[in-house]
């Protein structure tokens, strides 16, 4: 269960219909949590952007979440810079988990400026950042100090940088062949495992669903024919297709009927022995998912309390 730089790439195109749009509203229902409501003068939509280590996540979405009665400091912060600022750009650095939101806004005195929000979608590392025009960050959800990380320091006042880049490959900029022949170059490792090596972003169940549709399994690298080799261009162009045009977001649900995984593209590696539920949109999608997976949890709890309770 992983929210992957193909997945983000898909929620990128939806939010991408909110431009030009101007920001409403800001609210910080918990922590690790914001959601940004935008109108147009056509459109209204609410984005939540969640930086928590469980469930980090950007989507629109029609949830409502409590919020608390006196705003945290760090809402206020957003709400006084970026109220009323218009979004002008969204951007996806390379095929990263990383997403920028640029608004036009105004400085303290009324001065026009820029500000970027940056949304870094990492597991545990995850973080919602706001930066000047500069990118001097002006505060962030997780202020990361030296105490925390000798590589990148998050905190007001300093410039803000990218986490370092890995070598591999871009699905979305890269040729096919070159993303082909740095998979073959893997020979020893089995072809999941060689495109999860080589292919910037990708999840694991994305790079196992690419090695089902080329060999309907799993093989050693060095062991591909040239027809399958051939066969592996081919999915790979149509995974890159389904990330630039036209993804078949879908949650896959296990006999019991809890949600076990997604993904932006049809997952045919387990056959009959999950269920799947297709939606129009990565963002519908995504508000199912987590929708079930709370309530699984607070049930979870609540048997806890009861189960303690009765002991």
């Amino acid at each position: 269960m992983a929210f992957d730089a193909g997945l983000l790439k898909c929620v990128a195109h939806e939010i991408n219909m909110l431009s030009e749009s101007r920001i409403e509203k800001i609210y910080q229902p918990s922590n690790d949590e914001i959601v940004v409501f935008l109108h147009s003068a056509t459109k209204k939509a609410k984005i939540l952007i969640n930086a928590g280590s469980n469930y980090p996540r950007i989507a629109i979405t029609n949830t409502t979440s409590e919020n608390p009665q006196k705003a945290p400091m760090l809402c206020m912060l957003f709400r006084k810079r970026l109220v009323g600022a218009n979004l002008i750009d969204i951007r996806q650095i390379k095929n990263d988990r990383i997403l920028i939101f640029d608004f036009d806004g105004t400085t303290e005195i009324g001065d026009k400026t820029q500000y970027h929000l940056i949304c870094e979608i990492m597991g545990q590392r995850s973080n919602i950042i706001l930066c000047d025009c500069d990118y001097k960050i002006l505060d962030a959800v997780k202020r990361i100090d030296e105490s925390k990380s000798q590589v990148r320091e998050i905190l007001p006042g300093l410039r803000y940088e990218f986490p370092p880049m890995q070598e591999k490959c871009d699905i979305i900029n890269d040729d096919t062949a070159l993303i082909v022949d740095s998979i073959l170059n893997k020979g020893e490792k089995i072809l999941s495992k060689g495109i999860l090596d080589v292919v910037e972003g990708f999840s694991p169940i994305v790079c196992r669903e690419i090695a089902y549709r080329t060999i309907f399994g799993d093989k050693q690298i060095g062991l591909l024919s040239e027809i399958e080799i051939e066969r592996l261009a081919s999915e790979i162009e149509v995974i890159k297709a389904e990330i630039t045009e036209k993804s078949t977001p879908q949650i896959l649900f296990n006999t019991e009927n809890t949600p076990f995984d997604f993904s932006f593209t049809n997952i045919r590696q387990y056959g009959n022995t999950l269920l799947k539920k297709t939606y129009e949109s990565i963002s519908e999608l995504l508000d199912d998912f987590y929708f079930e997976k709370d309530k699984i949890n607070r049930t979870k709890r609540k048997a806890a309390d009861l189960f303690k309770l009765l002991n």
